[in-house]
């Protein structure tokens, strides 16, 4: 539940603040259909321990959280959500540190012109959260059209 809980936070970021994808459609199909049922059968096919009948039974305290479903929910959101704004954050980061380094290289060539540098200046990190970056992507897009050999990854 918490790892659908993270990518469902993961995701619904990537909707909020325009960010571009951290998952591709094949790393997401890889972790639904090849990581989460790898860890529930190893879980299923795991052997129960031979102390369970002697151990303690839940306290009061425990059997009341366990009968509210919505309070589970709760706090199993506010353990893995923390962990999703990490993965998102670091994903920003390294987008933007990887961004500026194709931005640099691309303003070193004749191509790059005033007009398509206008749409570059101040691209700072909060770009990437207030939904500036496009304009970036389509300029750097132009200059690698412009540039002899196309050659622009972003």
């Amino acid at each position: 539940i918490c790892g659908a809980v993270e990518l469902a936070v993961i995701v619904a970021l990537q909707a909020l603040l325009c960010l571009p994808p951290p998952m591709e459609g094949v790393h997401i199909l890889a972790l639904l259909l090849v990581l989460l049922p790898a860890v529930s059968f190893a879980l299923l096919f795991n052997e129960a321990s031979p102390q369970l009948m002697k151990e303690l039974p839940l306290k009061k305290a425990d059997e009341k959280t366990l009968a509210q479903p919505n309070r589970l929910m709760l706090l199993y959101a506010i353990r893995s959500i923390p962990t999703a704004l990490i993965v998102a954050a670091a994903f920003v980061h390294d987008a933007h540190r990887m961004f500026a380094w194709q931005l640099s290289e691309a303003r070193k060539s004749d191509g790059w012109t005033p007009e398509l540098a206008g749409r570059c200046d101040n691209l700072a990190w909060v770009s990437w959260v207030t939904g500036q970056w496009p304009r970036c992507v389509a300029a750097l897009q132009e200059a690698s059209a412009i540039l002899p050999g196309g050659q622009a990854s972003c």
